[in-house]
């Protein structure tokens, strides 16, 4: 072994300093706060409302999700319990991660939205402090490790919405996402490190935990580092070590009981119902995200034919992305596949970083530094582009009548009623977007919510517009409310009277204000009509 690899080996094992680790907090910390502004600013200008927006106010569907299976936590369960619908009750294995922040919230007296953003800001630290560590392979100089750390952090060009779980900067408050970055960097970070001799006693059990958590968070995952794991030993005699494939034996170890666990679940199609609304990622989408990184990526491709550890990193977002795009699976589950790139932006970054590494370390004798950190500058905004797209589009979101955004206070204060009284085996029928957010509000289960895990979302979500519309009658209404075993009914004069609607009628009203009625349907006698005004 070559005395720069050497070295190299001794610097990834040494504790981060605390200056260094101070730097560190300060970019994951910048990184965070650009994040976290427009929901900092869209709060700020609640005014008299209630702020309901999430830490990602493009993304809201899915963090509501997430904080829902918070509240799940929160009121006291072990496993996941459905949010929407009302025919699977059964506990779950998925999303553990946000239950267990639920017990979290519960213990510290806090509702999921606070939770939740400390989650991610703790995470995000770490992830930042996990890049230094790991760039400690590639660059022998601070001042390059710093610059891993931000890039991995911020860089995005063009992004597409549909990436969200490759790039970084986006997925920085969605703790599950973050955690599996985490997880990926220390498995891989392990598997470079023991490439070398003298095996270090914490491989196993950081491999073993590493491995844990990814399966808990997103099995599949596992599988691919399994995969990459196997390509990397196949094709390079160096990986062919037994603690290489002590390390896959044992992920998969840890991968088999969360597969036998998990996969029913999403075979089920009345749980995922409506993944067959997940976006394709085509190859010309993804080139022209890559389209700035082109250059860079092929002057990483030299170093990579003589260090292994950077050719690696070139295998794995190769893996990443030809599975992202020829994955074979079925349509009910075609979002799985747009999975497999979680994380690949972290590789894009660090290999550009090396290639831009390797042309100034040809150019810095013919070329004074300074001109190329000018050069770097005035190409920053290219590679900053998809970030600030993403922000400028957040900023643009905040609007007061935006009732994505905020609500009433008569709505929070019938949202206080529901959370005193029902749990999540009682269902609430409520219209879109609302029945969306009341989970994570009330600690009920919505009839019809997010589409993707809404048993027969697009029936159920045509069925809605036509009881909104007063096109069923009332004994069919009421068959239908008791079929599909609702509990109670959500309404606001607000949507009645936009749609012109009003209650004929009608079930035990058990709550009322000046916008909100709550009835209960399971209380005899009487009948919900909505009836067309005039």
């Amino acid at each position: 072994m070559s005395n720069y690899a050497e070295r190299q080996v001794r610097l990834a094992g040494k504790v981060i300093s605390i200056k260094n680790a101070l730097i560190c907090f300060l970019i994951g910390f910048l990184a965070f706060a650009l994040r976290f502004f427009p929901t900092f600013l869209a709060w700020l200008k609640r005014g008299e409302k209630v702020f309901i927006g999430t830490n990602s106010l493009l993304t809201q569907e899915d963090v509501w999700v997430y904080l829902g299976d918070i509240m799940v936590g929160k009121k006291g369960h072990l496993l996941l319990r459905p949010l929407f619908g009302s025919g699977l009750s059964k506990p779950l294995w998925v999303k553990l991660q946000y239950v267990y922040l639920g017990h979290l919230a519960r213990f510290l007296k806090l509702s999921p939205e606070p939770v939740m953003i400390l989650a991610s800001f703790f995470l995000t630290i770490l992830l930042a402090l996990f890049l230094y560590i790991f760039s400690r392979l590639f660059f022998s100089k601070n001042g390059w490790r710093f610059l891993a750390v931000a890039m991995v952090l911020l860089i995005a060009p063009f992004e597409g919405f549909f990436q969200a779980e490759a790039s970084t900067y986006l997925s920085l408050l969605m703790p599950h996402f973050v955690l599996v970055h985490l997880c990926l960097i220390l498995l891989i970070y392990l598997f470079l490190l023991k490439t070398w001799p003298k095996p270090r006693a914490f491989f196993y059990f950081f491999g073993f935990l590493a491995g844990f958590f990814l399966s808990l968070v997103h099995f599949f995952m596992t599988g691919l580092v399994i995969f990459i794991f196997v390509l990397g030993m196949i094709f390079w005699p160096i990986f062919r070590k037994k603690e290489n494939i002590y390390l896959s034996g044992l992920l998969f170890l840890v991968f088999l009981p969360f597969f036998i666990l998990i996969m029913p679940t999403l075979i089920n199609n009345s749980f995922f119902g409506g993944w067959d609304e997940g976006y394709r990622v085509t190859f010309s989408e993804l080139l022209y995200n890559l389209i700035p990184f082109i250059p860079l990526l092929g002057l990483s491709f030299k170093p990579a034919k003589k260090d292994p550890k950077i050719a690696f990193l070139v295998l794995t977002f190769l893996t990443q992305a030809g599975l992202c795009l020829l994955l074979p699976v079925p349509a009910a589950q075609i979002r799985s596949r747009q999975r497999f790139f979680e994380g690949a932006w972290i590789w894009v970054n660090l290999l550009s970083l090396i290639g831009f590494y390797s042309l100034w370390q040809q150019l810095r004798k013919g070329i004074q530094p300074v001109y190329l950190k000018i050069v770097f500058l005035i190409c920053s905004p290219l590679f900053l582009s998809g970030n600030l797209g993403v922000l400028s589009a957040e900023l643009g979101w905040i609007r007061p009548e935006n009732v994505r955004l905020y609500a009433t206070r008569a709505e929070a204060l019938a949202w206080q009623f529901l959370e005193a009284r029902c749990d999540f085996s009682q269902v609430v029928y409520a219209s879109l977007p609302r029945g969306i957010y009341l989970p994570s509000k009330t600690g009920c289960r919505s009839f019809i919510g997010q589409r993707s895990e809404t048993p027969n979302y697009k029936t159920e979500f045509f069925k809605q517009k036509s009881i909104l519309a007063g096109e069923v009658g009332p004994d069919q209404l009421a068959d239908y409310f008791k079929e599909k075993k609702i509990d109670y009914i959500f309404f606001s004069s607000r949507e009645n009277e936009s749609a012109g609607m009003e209650p004929v009628g009608g079930f035990r009203e058990i709550y009322g204000n000046e916008e909100f009625v709550i009835y209960e349907v399971n209380s005899p006698p009487g009948r919900l009509y909505l009836s067309p005004q005039g």
